[in-house]
């Protein structure tokens, strides 16, 4: 199953007739709800409860055409509820709740293919986070859903394709900004200034070009590009010239991360059958795994002195931060995130934090923690999907993308001292 769809919070004044038992757990979902993408618009509609039954249904519009719908239920069975999902083309499918509250409810299906979970988180009055999960080709799946309340009688169509903020990264001197953006299916990478303004198009392709990486010396950077539906690292000038394929399209490779002295390149790649940490040098030479494990790992950051490799890793069907030695040696777990997933660990300049997003608190977050992995605390705090980028050369700051001002996402500023949030790009 491709997608389920989700709701959201229920509308104030809403009619709900009086229930108890686990149904009532559930009234706040009564209501229309719309989830506004660059591209689509969905509106999902639930009826009040009733009995031992809620119906609701959902449509999905990209211009001026349907492109899918589904019908959904939820049943009283004893003292739990029965998520029961029919999307347009699919099979049936059944989740039973693990958690029910006011504010959060949990459908789970081990046996289902994809997701295996269903969260409803409520956010405030009038929003929320949904989220489904489950396995993926190189590891835990998630993808989240941020809904709106809205009335049921009026259906605004999509506007048209808004530009994607895919990810970006801080020039070594902290006066640059490599930034991957487009309207899918074309992203490509672009160089700005430090306030954001585009200064250029480094790549110019049919396909997505991301990940960019600057190198220490800021006179190359890598990047990823798809091509044939295999990700390639490749490497190229700063002004964009001298483009080369360091991997192969035999195999997945991605996330690209450049040692200290620019010698050598970690990334992330799925050669064996299974997600693995590699090194490589900087030309492309010397391949070799650092982990060897059945377990999905990836995600790779050198820290400052070079000697140690921040990476994540699937434990238990969640993703969690670790660390090991330069050699692949010495792995050790810094994150517990309970029910939730970290990952996307960077190291401060003076190596004794880390930042990393976890979405331990319902929606993903930007965190800091000691570099021995005690006193992890939420440095985001917001109900927007938040993903570390880069520290500022004082360690004093923490540049991370985030949806808070639209679904493409923009790049931020985070000051740890006060938290107070600066807005770099605002991207149409």
């Amino acid at each position: 199953m491709k997608r389920l769809a989700l709701a959201a919070i229920v509308l104030p004044g809403a009619a709900a007739i009086a229930q108890s038992g686990p149904l009532a757990r559930a009234a706040w979902l009564a209501g229309c709800w719309e989830l506004r993408a660059p591209d689509r618009v969905t509106l999902e509609m639930w009826m009040p409860p009733l009995g031992d039954l809620m119906l609701g249904a959902s449509r999905t519009t990209v211009g001026a055409a349907t492109s899918e719908y589904e019908h959904l239920r939820l049943k009283v069975e004893r003292d739990r509820l029965i998520y029961t999902a029919v999307p347009s083309g699919q099979r049936e499918a059944s989740f039973t709740s693990t958690a029910l509250s006011d504010s959060l409810l949990v459908f789970e299906n081990p046996a289902h293919d994809f997701p295996q979970r269903i969260i409803y988180r409520r956010r405030g009055a009038d929003s929320m986070v949904a989220r489904i999960e489950g396995p993926g080709p190189g590891g835990p799946r998630a993808v989240q859903f941020p809904y709106r309340r809205t009335g049921c009688l009026t259906a605004t169509p999509p506007s048209p394709p808004d530009t994607i903020v895919m990810g970006a990264d801080l020039s070594p001197d902290r006066t640059r900004y490599l930034i991957a953006r487009g309207a899918a299916p074309a992203i490509d990478v672009f160089l700005a200034d430090a306030s954001g303004a585009l200064l250029r198009r480094l790549t110019d392709h049919p396909h997505f070009d991301y990940q960019p990486r600057w190198a220490p010396d800021g006179r190359r950077l890598a990047y990823v590009s798809v091509r044939g539906n295999r990700h390639v690292i490749c490497t190229m000038n700063a002004d964009g010239t001298g483009a080369r394929a360091l991997t192969d399209s035999s195999a997945q490779n991605s996330e690209p991360a450049w040692s200290p002295d620019g010698r050598l390149i970690a990334y992330r790649s799925e050669r064996d059958g299974n997600a693995n940490v590699y090194v490589m040098g900087a030309d492309g030479s010397g391949q070799r795994a650092l982990t060897t494990d059945p377990r999905a790992e990836g995600g790779p950051a050198w820290s400052p002195d070079g000697k140690r490799l921040l990476f994540s890793a699937v434990v238990n069907g969640r993703s969690e931060v670790f660390v090991m030695n330069a050699d692949g040696s010495g792995q050790r777990q810094l994150t517990r995130s309970g029910n939730g997933h970290s990952r996307t660990a960077l190291w401060s300049p003076d190596g004794a934090r880390i930042a990393f997003s976890t979405n331990r608190d319902g929606n993903d977050e930007v965190y800091v923690m000691a570099a021995d992995g005690s006193g992890a605390r939420n440095l985001s705090n917001h109900p927007s999907a938040d993903l570390p980028v880069a520290w500022s050369s004082d360690g004093r700051a923490i540049v991370f993308v985030s949806t808070r001002d639209r679904p493409g996402r923009d790049l931020y500023r985070l000051a740890l001292e006060g938290g107070g949030v600066t807005r770099i790009t605002t991207t149409r």
